[in-house]
């Protein structure tokens, strides 16, 4: 799995990975969604209301923003490991 986006919260952080032609966002090494696009996973995070993550907590409330502009790229620190 290639993580792609990375977006810090309060409870953790939330990745947009590459894994077997999907984008899958996960947290806390859960996989909570695959996608047929990264902005399809960022659009679903921010929006949907009642998904909870380990802890009960609701993603709508944590910030998550729609717009990939405003994650963090992973592959610039990927890259410079290589």
């Amino acid at each position: 799995m290639c993580k792609l986006y990375v977006f810090y919260t309060t409870v953790g952080p939330f990745f947009i990975a590459y894994s077997q032609g999907r984008y899958r966002v996960v947290h806390q090494e859960e996989t909570l969604g695959n996608f047929s696009s990264p902005e399809e996973a960022a659009r679903h995070m921010a929006f949907r209301t009642g998904f909870a993550v380990t802890g009960g907590i609701n993603t709508a409330l944590l910030g998550i923003p729609a717009s990939l502009r405003h994650w963090q790229s992973c592959l610039p620190s990927a890259m410079a490991m290589a």
